[in-house]
């Protein structure tokens, strides 16, 4: 137990990490998920019926329509105000990305009897902050005809209950019965992207393996390892040069699988507007690369399409380009103290809040401080900087591979054309999706990035010297045999 004077101190030490980090915690912390697609189960009924092909179709696009609540039992609040892009992933709304899935799966009966029994599909999930959130509009079929579907109800792994959509099917010896489900699926939407998550380990119950499996994804751009990325635990992240892409659509395929959790599929796609806002942007580059107005659009729309988290987690492959954009601009407008303010909050959220920084930015902090010597926020930075050099003497600054910038030189544009948007099912009344524009929220700081930067350093130090106050004081009282407290 630690004397009654430590304690003070020990409180003062937690006020200072609390007031210095307002966001960090709601930043470190993943949002609430959106709910899965699933394969169908058996609810472990044992059975001789083998699910021997399954095709998947995702048609990915902006949600045009009325807000809906996702959390079961709770309705949109009467006030609710839309926002695009946000992080709550409890309510699909305009501006927010849905996959409308249609998912058929052919069964065989391999045993010597007929089996007839209910078959599972999963309807929702926990979101991570004890809300149960529901895929939307479920219909089932059996051989093409529509079927009444019931509900029931399980213990999820953390005693929560989760709710499954169940129907009746017969399954007649060495007779193929094709099942099919229809569903849309909401997205979760973190790090810039939005990210479809898909459960192939509830297809294990069934008699042997998945013989062959399809995934069809359609989005409404035309497809690029830029925009688009598929991944398994067990794979890793795939390769889009090794799935078959087609324009706006995208074939990945297995065979002989008998899934576990490692084989859940996540898609992540970077929004439509933001994708569409780096096509202009790198077009006007192209058409006028002497603007420094025309560079610094570039570089924000790359940037908004970057995930940061501690550095760059989401996006990384734009990176250079928007170096590149940045280190243009400042050839252009060398004397312009805004685009140097700008250069440097974005090269300072590539590195970790106490880490080192890039390299490159004490070279540009300098010549902005030789433009603007009384610029406040050059010296908040240069007082960052100054503080580092004695608290961190031993970091090594973030290597950063800079091209060497002429008013000319830009990065290869490859032509690209218009794509014609897949049709989809509508669900509402389109609206216009226009980007927000860009600022430090919407980059991931909520704060000035200065002031994180500070704060980090400051309750460093005071949580330093609480330990050692607290190991002297705990010592001392050792060596004296005890004491009132």
């Amino acid at each position: 137990m630690l004397p009654h004077k430590v304690y003070p101190l020990v409180g003062f030490v937690f006020v200072c990490v609390a007031f210095c980090f307002p966001s960090v915690a709601r930043a470190d912390a993943a949002p609430p998920q959106a709910p899965p697609g699933s394969t169908i189960a058996t609810n472990d009924f044992e059975t001789n019926v083998q699910m021997v092909s399954e095709e998947v179709v995702i048609d990915v696009e902006d949600y045009h329509g009325p807000a809906i609540s996702l959390v079961e039992g709770q309705a949109v609040d009467e006030g609710y105000v839309e926002s695009p892009q946000s992080s709550s992933n409890t309510v699909l709304s305009n501006g927010d990305m849905v996959g409308h899935v249609t998912a058929t799966f052919s069964m065989l009966n391999h045993g010597d009897e007929p089996e007839s029994f209910d078959v599972w599909f999963p309807i929702g999930a926990n979101d991570g902050y004890f809300n149960i959130v529901t895929v939307v509009n479920f219909q089932a079929w059996v051989n093409g005809n529509l079927v009444e579907t019931g509900r029931r109800e399980t213990e999820g792994e953390f005693g929560d209950v989760l709710p499954w959509a169940t129907w009746p099917v017969d399954f007649p010896v060495d007779e193929q019965v094709e099942l099919m489900v229809t569903y849309d699926l909401p997205a979760t939407f973190e790090f810039q992207r939005y990210r479809f998550d898909y459960v192939l380990e509830t297809g294990s119950g069934w008699w042997g393996v998945i013989e062959s499996g399809t995934f069809i994804f359609r989005f409404p751009y035309d497809v690029t390892a830029e925009n688009v990325s598929l991944s398994t635990f067990n794979l890793g992240d795939i390769p889009i040069d090794t799935l078959d892409v087609s324009g706006q659509e995208m074939r990945w395929s297995f065979r002989g699988l008998e899934p576990d959790r490692g084989d859940n599929i996540q898609l992540r796609v970077l929004g439509p507007s933001v994708w569409e806002e780096i096509l202009a942007a790198r077009a006007e580059v192209d058409a006028n690369p002497d603007s420094a107005e025309v560079q610094l659009r570039l570089a924000h729309a790359l940037t908004a399409a970057m995930g940061f988290k501690y550095g760059v987690v989401s996006g990384e492959s734009f990176v250079p380009e928007a170096v590149q954009a940045y280190e243009q601009a400042l050839a252009l407008a060398p004397d312009d103290v805004e685009t140097y303010v700008d250069y440097l909050d974005f090269l300072v959220m590539m590195a970790e809040p106490v880490g080192p920084l890039p390299d490159r930015f004490e070279p540009v902090l300098r010549q902005a401080l030789a433009i603007a010597p009384n610029d406040e926020r050059l010296l908040q930075w240069q007082e960052y900087v100054e503080q580092r050099e004695g608290f961190w003497a031993t970091s090594t600054p973030t290597p950063l591979t800079m091209p060497t910038p002429t008013p000319t030189a830009q990065p290869e544009v490859a032509t690209i054309s218009t794509p014609t948007p897949t049709a989809l099912p509508p669900i509402g009344e389109e609206t216009v999706d226009t980007p927000a524009p860009l600022t430090q929220e919407s980059r991931g700081f909520p704060f000035p990035v200065v002031t994180v930067v500070l704060c980090a350093g400051l309750a460093l130090a005071v949580l330093i010297v609480a330990a050692v106050v607290v190991v002297v004081v705990v010592t001392l009282r050792g060596r004296s045999g005890g004491g009132n407290s």
